[in-house]
């Protein structure tokens, strides 16, 4: 199949990150330790979590006629992410994002209102507007447009990976079920399947499975994630790293495990490197400063070995 190794459609920003030692209180004022302006943003993050993986990734979705836009689009085109699907909207302004981490990896997102400003409509998507690829990844932002891309990004062969967060979760089943019937690789986390009455109950996580998905990811931050199938769950231990900042871990994991995925790895091995990937970005601050590269993961595997994996089947 020609094209891309995968297509993100989602959020991209400018992240302000502001490293304390905790997170404040109300009214309080503390020292900064220190601050980085860098590329941000869910599935751009996992755009250049995967173009440094050796993986030829685009990014479709648009920015501002800003500085900040053009700022953007720079940055990606810089990563080797293509960019041909970006598009700029005349008359707004480009995301934003400001994000206080502290010690230990706790942060506090505040996420730009231009976010939702600079989203594709369901009506921008047309069959020549949509790269081919073997793989098309959204966060969701807007629902409707991720499922019309990824209708006819299936209709041309491509796999679909949904990366479910709560805010997305909260619009309610009937704006994202058209999604979910479409996807293959479901990633979420606990607290997003709350606003949708599901839990990590084995039945629960059934009914997942039976509206769409072939396998759900859960993703469980310091303690890896579990691989679940309607066959078995399996989970797959985290590699143990001084936290320096969380910011973008999902991404970072949710780019490994695509590019597993590319290359041909079980569910399990894919989390394996997806848990890899995720460690080695949380010893830099920011969600991209410490992607790694293809053979930084081999070396940092090869050196820590495979993590524990339990089947709970």
């Amino acid at each position: 199949m020609g094209g891309f190794d995968a297509v993100g459609y989602g959020e991209v920003a400018i992240d302000f990150i502001i490293r304390t030692e905790r997170i404040v209180n109300l009214d309080d004022k503390i020292w900064a330790k220190n601050y980085v302006r860098q590329l941000g943003g869910v599935t751009c993050n996992f755009c250049v979590g995967l173009s440094r993986l050796d993986k030829r990734a685009a990014f479709m979705g648009a920015v501002g006629d800003d500085q900040d836009g053009e700022e953007i689009r720079t940055s990606l085109e810089s990563e080797g992410v293509n960019t041909s699907a970006l598009r700029t909207i005349p008359q707004k302004g480009s995301p934003v994002n400001y994000i206080i981490t502290a010690e230990g990896g706790t942060r506090l997102i505040l996420q730009s209102p231009n976010m939702t400003g600079t989203q594709l409509k369901p009506s921008d998507i047309t069959r020549d507007a949509v790269p081919k690829c073997r793989v098309f990844h959204t966060s969701a932002i807007v629902p409707d447009t991720a499922a019309k891309i990824a209708s006819l990004s299936k209709e041309a062969g491509a796999m679909i990976s949904f990366d479910l967060e709560r805010h997305v979760a909260e619009m309610g089943n009937e704006r994202i079920e058209p999604l979910l019937k479409l996807t293959d690789i479901l990633f979420t986390a606990s607290e997003s399947l709350e606003p949708l009455g599901l839990d990590e109950n084995p039945n629960s996580l059934n009914r997942l499975l039976n509206t769409g998905p072939k396998v759900v990811i859960l993703k469980k931050g310091s303690e890896g994630a579990t691989v679940i199938t309607n066959e078995k769950r399996v989970a797959v231990g985290a590699y143990e790293v001084e936290v320096v900042d969380s910011t973008g871990a999902g991404d970072a994991f949710a780019a490994g495990f695509i590019s597993g995925v590319l290359e041909g790895a079980s569910w399990t091995e894919a989390a394996v490197l997806g848990n890899a990937v995720a460690a080695m970005k949380c010893t830099k601050m920011g969600a991209q400063a410490g992607l790694p590269t293809r053979d930084q993961v081999e070396d940092f595997v090869s050196a820590r070995g495979r993590p524990h994996r339990c089947d709970l089947t």
